[in-house]
């Protein structure tokens, strides 16, 4: 089982979001405590056909990052600075600039 809590996925084509989009991604849950994989554990995103070029990246989270092991009632923990959904709340924010 791995230890990532959030993996960040992308395609190596045409939707690959850029060096700084990732960097940027990378360095906040880094910043607030998570363990980060990139394309690892689990790689790639999702890209349906659109008539016009975008980048995707897909975040897969670990269950561990926000629920307790033995009753799965969502975690309570100090483990992190900010817990999952404010990481990513401030994760789109940033990128909808």
């Amino acid at each position: 089982m791995s230890d990532v809590d959030v993996c960040i996925g992308f395609n190596e084509d045409w939707s690959r979001p850029d060096k700084e989009t990732i960097e940027m991604s990378v360095n906040l849950f880094e910043e607030n405590g998570y363990k980060v994989g990139v394309n690892n554990p689990y790689s790639n995103s999702e890209t349906p056909a659109c008539p016009f070029p975008y980048q995707s990246m897909m975040l897969e989270v670990n269950k561990k990052a926000y629920m307790e092991k033995d009753s799965l009632r969502l975690k309570n923990s100090l483990q992190y600075r900010r817990n999952i959904r404010e990481v990513i709340a401030i994760l789109l924010s940033k990128l909808s600039r």
